[in-house]
């Protein structure tokens, strides 16, 4: 008969083999060294990614920085309206147009008792009146033109408010003649 290995010694011969091909497989000295070398650099590149990733502002400091651009733009938006600010920060302020005078009921009601005195006058002496600053007001000359539909603003001078509002009654006081006139030619005798 032959004779009979144990299963005991298979076992030892096969982790003698695999004992042997670890030992086999083990890396030499320079690979060990290259090894460590490459996990280093793998190290410092993920520690290069790390402070990059830190260095990125957070939605919590983009709060401030939005409240500044919000500063910049109320900044700015002054500056068009104040000439002195828009020259200090280098922009060039928006050319507003003068505001138009608000008139109130009573200087409505001031400028009509004024206007039905006014236009029974001659022009001269309409004029006259309209000229004296005792007379007539700047509030009652710009509810005098708003009332006869005439534009004017804070920065219309009393010259040319006078001037409209004189122009604008002789030229009705005109054509009323003239309608009359033709009213007067076209009706039978």
């Amino acid at each position: 008969m032959g004779t009979r290995k144990s299963p005991d010694f298979f076992k030892a011969e096969k982790f003698v083999q695999s004992l042997r091909g670890l030992v086999e497989s083990l890396p030499s000295e320079s690979e060990k060294q290259q090894l460590s070398a490459n996990l280093d650099m793998v190290i410092g590149f993920l520690s290069e990614i790390k402070k990059t990733v830190g260095s990125l502002p957070s939605q919590e400091s983009a709060v401030s920085v939005q409240a500044a651009i919000d500063g910049l733009n109320s900044l700015f938006a002054r500056a068009r309206s104040s000439a002195p600010l828009a020259g200090a920060l280098g922009l060039q302020p928006c050319d507003r147009k003068p505001k138009a005078v608000p008139v109130t009921e009573v200087d409505s009601e001031r400028a009509r008792a004024l206007l039905e005195k006014l236009e029974k006058l001659p022009i001269n002496d309409l004029r006259a009146n309209l000229e004296n600053s005792s007379a007539t007001s700047p509030r009652d000359l710009h509810a005098i033109a708003a009332l006869l539909g005439i534009r004017s603003t804070q920065r219309s001078s009393r010259e040319s408010l006078v001037h409209q509002i004189a122009s604008k009654i002789a030229n009705a006081r005109g054509y009323e003649a003239l309608r009359r006139g033709t009213e007067d030619s076209g009706s039978p005798q």
